[in-house]
């Protein structure tokens, strides 16, 4: 592997977080890593859904150890940072679709609740194996959400219907513009949007009123109520399939060609049947360059049954 001279890190923010969240939380990571031997500065690009950021070092002949054998002391120092997920990994020799040295592609037609139990145990393998310094799933179902649940009996007392509510709801919640207007020889959309009290605050949305037939307003609790749970902070597609991916990176001494097969051994043990295999990033371009691949560009494996 070419040697850059740099470490990238990819960050991954818990769900919901704020900019500021992130921002003051990556102060922690750029004090703690400029403490690594050969340091000499770092970058970052920090969003509210994650970034990238990168520890300078060095250039080769003013030092006597490569990005490589670093790469365990920055990940221990990044795993002290609870606020945030933070992975090391290396810069490619070649440009590539993915981040990470392994990822290993998951295809089913399960649901992600199913498939979820399936990812956490290819993580686990991946760390048992002593093959990876990280591993991960791209499936994490964590992600608060709120449904609101209406009562039709209560709504059809009141002489209204599902529809009616949800139209008059939909005029404050969905930020969709309701009007225009001119001003000055321009056009301006009307959007009304509710106040901040009750964005900060999701249950508050029980507190809005409904315009009964007769003119009445009746707060909106009356005839619902809310039910809290999570959900996949991303619902992952791969070739038009559900799908989840592993990824990670392959401890110093071992080769990715290793830590792969080592997961692809796993995925084999693991998987129902009627999973399929795939490959990203680098993964991919491994696997193609190696004649390993069908034609297709996916990989043939028997599954065991689990039946």
């Amino acid at each position: 592997m070419e040697d850059q001279s740099t470490i990238n890190i990819v960050l991954q923010t818990p769900p919901e977080s704020s900019l500021s969240y992130n921002i003051g939380e990556m102060q922690q990571v750029v004090e703690n890593l400029l403490q690594v031997e050969g340091s000499t500065h770092m970058w970052q690009i920090v969003q509210n859904s994650g970034g990238f950021s990168g520890l300078g070092l060095v250039s080769s002949n003013e030092r006597n150890f490569s990005p490589q054998t670093k790469l365990p002391e920055v990940y221990s120092r990044l795993s002290g940072i609870a606020g945030l997920d933070l992975l090391p990994v290396l810069p490619g020799s070649l440009p590539t679709a993915g981040q990470f040295e392994i990822e290993l592609v998951v295809k089913s037609s399960d649901s992600y609740k199913k498939m979820k139990n399936y990812a956490d145990q290819l993580v686990r393998a991946a760390f048992q194996s002593g093959k990876f310094l990280f591993a991960d799933t791209d499936l994490k179902i964590d992600l608060p959400q709120i449904e609101l649940v209406l009562n039709r009996e209560k709504i059809a007392d009141l002489g209204m219907d599902i529809s009616t509510v949800s139209d008059q709801l939909s005029v404050l919640l969905s930020s969709n513009y309701v009007n225009r207007f001119n001003a000055e020889g321009k056009a301006y959309r009307v959007i009304p949007i509710i106040g901040d009290e009750v964005r900060s605050k999701p249950e508050s949305i029980l507190n809005l009123s409904l315009k009964l037939p007769d003119g009445e307003l009746l707060p909106l609790s009356a005839v619902a109520e809310l039910n809290w749970q999570t959900g996949p902070r991303k619902l992952g597609t791969f070739e038009q399939q559900k799908s989840f991916r592993i990824y990670g990176g392959a401890l110093p001494g071992t080769t990715k060609e290793e830590a792969l097969s080592v997961l692809e051994a796993a995925a084999v043990e693991i998987l129902p049947p009627s999973y399929s295999l795939d490959y990203a990033g680098e993964s991919r371009q491994l696997r193609q360059e190696g004649n390993t691949l069908r034609a297709n560009g996916s990989k043939s494996y028997s599954f065991k049954s689990n039946g």
